[in-house]
């Protein structure tokens, strides 16, 4: 039983509510007021405020979602404007009186109702993704990779090894030398448990489905994590404005938050299973493993021989999913997965503060300050953060946020892992109460 921290979750909410970045030329001043909102997530989640409960959760990510609803509504007239403006308004509004009765803290009899309200806001977030998907491919390059990986894949041959058509008329985008005769010289770039899944997706018509289900998983293990938090952190990630954009592009981000929220759950309801969870996590996205210094947060009161047992098992479920595939094509794989990351270049369009920085008129700054800000988070997560699953998520948030504002690299499916973290901060921020 945790004691609420309920001023955390209320920061953690409107940060969420920043990083929706709602019009495109004032994206520098949202990304400040997410910075302030994930900075005091740290010292708020030391407040025990034992008086604040369920209800004054439910609230803050009510209003949260409520301010939202304009840019959900026209993120789905943009995707499927052939639902127009009506339809497209009713679905909004839908999924928002949905999210909100799933954030009622009721008891009893009518318990099941939130519940039942959360699982129909899943269906419609799925239905709507389902028929963006029937629109077409995306004009980007992950795409193109994650099509000629399966193709390579079915015919035998290692998806971490091989190349992929640029569909770009230039070669900006890639690190020098990497593009030759119209060729990205990479495999897939991503870990195995992203690839698994899209081969799930494409037995089903379509790789992207399998990004659904990680998606619709998260937000049902959320729920499962913290009871009426849970709910809450599980809404405030599914009405998140651009989440049916993000599997859209096939940004395999969803997966990282579906191995998170796998975490949390385990660490909040089943703690035998955590070992397996944080395995699965270590096969999600290569920044997984930047949180590894925040791990004993998770184990509470546990001696440090526990917490490095179940770090070994944690390795060893990860092994069993990495192994195989760096086996086949060791050189390919590190290529792909492990090298392709250092080699891209500094991007211009990028909407962090380096890339802000950049087009004021100033030189672009080195890789020094991207892992500077990383280690700054780490260090104020180690040592102001609460030694419990709140202070991992509010930790872990602040560490991948300053990783990703200060990267030569940062457009919203990163942002987006910074929101799946921000909500299981709202999902564990009353412990284990109903």
């Amino acid at each position: 039983m945790g004691s609420p921290r309920s001023l955390a979750a209320i920061a953690a909410a409107f940060a969420v509510c920043a990083l929706a970045f709602p019009s495109g030329q004032t994206w520098p001043f949202w990304l400040a007021c997410a910075t302030v909102a994930v900075l005091l997530t740290l010292p708020l989640s030391r407040l025990d405020t034992t008086r604040l409960g369920p209800a004054f959760v439910s609230l803050a990510v009510a209003a949260a979602v409520i301010s939202q609803t304009g840019d959900h509504e026209r993120e789905l007239l943009t995707l499927l404007p052939e639902l127009g403006v009506v339809r497209a308004h009713l679905a909004s509004r839908a999924l928002l009186v949905l999210g909100l009765v799933a954030l009622l803290p009721l008891r009893g009899a009518w318990r099941a109702i939130p519940i039942v309200a959360l699982v129909l806001a899943v269906a419609g977030f799925v239905a709507l993704s389902i028929l963006d998907l029937r629109n077409g491919p995306p004009d980007i390059d992950v795409y193109e990779m994650h099509l000629e990986a399966l193709a390579r894949f079915w015919r035998g041959e290692c998806p971490y090894s091989g190349s992929f058509r640029n569909i770009y008329p230039h070669d900006a985008w890639y690190g020098p030398g990497l593009v030759v005769d119209g060729r990205v010289q990479i495999g897939f770039a991503y870990p195995p448990l992203s690839f698994l899944l899209a081969l799930v997706g494409e037995r089903l018509g379509d790789f992207r489905l399998g990004y659904l289900i990680a998606a619709s998983g998260a937000t049902l293990l959320f729920a499962a994590a913290g009871g009426t938090a849970g709910r809450a952190g599980a809404v405030l990630y599914l009405l998140y404005p651009r989440h049916v954009w993000v599997i859209h592009q096939s940004w395999t981000e969803p997966v990282f938050v579906l191995g998170l929220a796998g975490v949390l759950w385990a660490a909040m309801r089943k703690p035998r299973a955590l070992p397996l969870m944080l395995g699965l996590f270590w096969a999600t996205k290569q920044y997984a493993a930047l949180l590894l210094p925040l791990v004993p947060f998770l184990f509470p009161g546990r001696t440090w021989s526990h917490v490095l047992r179940a770090l070994l098992w944690s390795f060893v479920v990860a092994a069993v999913l990495y192994v195989p595939f760096f086996a086949w094509d060791p050189r390919g794989f590190m290529r792909s997965v492990v090298m392709y990351q250092l080699w891209q270049p500094f991007r211009y369009d990028s909407l962090g503060f380096l890339g802000w920085w950049v087009q004021q008129g100033h030189r672009a700054p080195g890789n020094e300050i991207t892992f500077g800000a990383l280690a700054l988070g780490l260090a104020l997560g180690l040592g102001l953060a609460p030694r419990s699953v709140l202070g991992f998520c509010a930790g872990s948030a602040l560490a991948l946020f300053l990783f990703f504002a200060f990267a030569k690299q940062a457009f919203m499916n990163y942002y987006y892992c910074c929101v799946g973290v921000l909500a299981g901060l709202v999902s564990t921020s009353l412990g284990r109460r109903p």
